[in-house]
């Protein structure tokens, strides 16, 4: 019969664990919960199965033999609480267990001009008011309930590279429904929970812009704009704030944290070359607007 280091070593090899012991999952309130969730939350054990590489019933198997012995807690209480997706996000809190997502198999690089910030995912709010007639304050599980929509785009960075990726999350459009501006609301200024901001005219956010919250079916990690980013994929990177905690509309433009220390305040993309994460290789981009060519 197979033990659990046994599994353990098959899922190493293929690249699905990374080395140390495994502890178990820890939630952000402090408590530990059994990795039966796995078997609770509905699509997770086959997604599971898909990830090792494994096929058929012998590959559920084995990952629920793995799962069973790292655990010792009933789920019971999750039964009605864990999904799928939620459910990826506690893995992440597994010690050894690694799950990437394509920005992070890509190796995208990583900016972080204010740092990676911790975030409690219970007591996350994102805080819009200003120019507004009734100031909100949205949980991430409000946000996680509004359209959700799948976009294809290359984020461009303005430091020459850029990655193409599907998107997931809310459209800024569909966003603004939950939104009340009042008369002279034309900008808005994006700031993330460390501190990092940009602003932009809301005429230039268009039916492209999103708040991103996972990308190709994965959660995004904390490096790349966990619980929450904005993407403008038609201006540089820097104008999709990571880790977006406060929108404030205004009757004017608040510059930003680059366009303060002399990047453009419109973001433009402009003429050039760009190192394509998704392919290694390095392409022209002719500027104005979105990349689109590749």
């Amino acid at each position: 019969m197979l033990t659990k280091t046994a599994v353990r070593d098959m899922l190493y090899e293929k690249k699905i664990l990374g080395k140390g012991p495994v502890r178990g999952v820890i939630l952000d309130n402090g408590e530990s919960v059994s990795a039966d969730v796995v078997i609770v939350a509905e699509g997770v054990n086959a997604a599971l199965t898909k990830k090792a590489g494994l096929s058929g019933r012998i590959g559920a198997d084995l990952l629920s033999l793995w799962v069973r012995e790292v655990i010792s807690l009933p789920a019971e209480k999750y039964r009605h609480q864990v999904s799928p997706w939620r459910f990826w996000r506690y893995l992440l809190y597994v010690n050894g267990v690694i799950f990437l997502s394509i920005l992070g198999r890509l190796k995208t690089p990583v900016f972080k001009a204010e740092g990676i910030p911790k975030v409690d995912e219970k007591a996350y709010r994102l805080n819009v008011w200003g120019l507004v007639k009734s100031e909100r304050m949205f949980t991430l599980q409000e946000i996680l309930e509004m359209p959700k929509t799948s976009l294809n785009a290359r984020l461009t960075s303005v430091s020459g590279w850029s990655v193409r990726a599907n998107w997931e999350g809310v459209l800024w459009q569909d966003f603004m429904s939950y939104v009340d501006l009042m008369p002279g609301a034309i900008h808005a200024r994006f700031t993330s929970i460390g501190g990092y901001d940009t602003s932009m005219p809301l005429a230039v956010l268009n039916e492209r812009v999103m708040l991103v919250y996972a990308v190709e079916g994965e959660p995004l990690e904390k490096e790349y704009g966990w619980p929450l980013r904005l993407l403008v994929p038609h201006l540089w990177g820097y104008k999709s704030c990571k880790w977006l905690a406060d929108i404030q509309f205004t009757d004017s433009e608040q510059g930003g944290f680059w366009e303060d220390r002399g990047y453009t305040r419109s973001g433009q993309i402009e003429p050039g070359l760009t190192l394509d994460i998704n392919t290694r290789t390095e392409r022209p981009i002719k500027g104005g607007g979105e990349v689109t060519e590749f």
